[in-house]
């Protein structure tokens, strides 16, 4: 009986302390981390962490941002518990979406929530300026084209599915579709006082625009003014 002792103390001292790191775990996941906390996006039955990860950083929003430091950002965000992560092709004229992809394809695929947009074609820029063109500060060689179509949504989706290589896309948003202002020229009132402005619904664009100019109103690009939302907004 006294050589089963030490083995039987040994082994109630082994339970004890693996309990008491199993209750120290979940203590430090719950309570002390709050981001972890799921709720519906929108009206769906799809669960996320109320904290995402957003992509217009990784897409060179305001300077350019190292790879190391941008697919470092979206791993530990994933490691963190954050499940939701929302990008654009906009974002960087395609950058932000192929940094998800790099991000994320090695981490489990049910693990994480991707969304993504539509509302604009990227167009190849044979100049190679990058999105500066465009109010990036770096980003893809791409300008943009807008489309609001059912077979322009189509498109969209299958090339955002082929930048970021993730198989699926959770969750897609319509971009940029909102009212805009229109100002008559006719309707100005005397100098120095604010211009007449009518609120009206944001219209297709079904052209291109020059490289170096964008929507007045509807665009809410890095670069879209204060002075350009507060009319809105009147």
């Amino acid at each position: 009986m006294d050589d089963w002792l030490p083995v039987v103390c040994a082994s109630a001292q082994f339970g004890i302390l693996a309990y008491a790191r199993t209750r120290s775990t979940k203590r430090r996941d719950t309570p002390n981390e709050p981001h972890k906390k799921l709720r519906p996006l929108g009206g769906s039955d799809m669960q996320v962490t109320v904290l995402g990860q957003g992509g217009a950083p990784l897409g060179d929003l305001y300077e350019f941002l190292d790879e190391a430091d941008a697919l470092g950002t979206l791993r530990t965000a994933h490691a963190s518990g954050i499940k939701l992560f929302d990008t654009s092709p906009w974002y960087g004229v395609g950058l932000s979406e192929a940094r998800f992809g790099l991000g994320l394809h090695r981490v489990p695929r049910d693990s994480f929530a991707l969304q993504t947009k539509v509302g604009r074609h990227l167009v190849p820029n044979p100049r190679g300026h990058e999105g500066r063109n465009v109010g990036w500060s770096g980003g893809f060689h791409f300008s943009t084209k807008f489309d609001y179509s059912a077979d322009g949504f189509e498109r969209q989706l299958a090339d955002s599915l082929q930048r970021t290589g993730l198989g699926r896309v959770d969750s897609l948003v319509i971009h940029d579709l909102e009212p805009t202002q229109v100002c008559l020229p006719a309707a100005m009132p005397a100098q120095g006082a604010r211009p007449s402005c009518s609120r009206a619904a944001a219209k297709i664009q079904s052209r291109p625009r020059a490289p170096s100019s964008r929507p007045r109103s509807t665009s809410t690009g890095p670069r879209a003014t204060t002075a350009s939302r507060r009319h809105a907004r009147t």
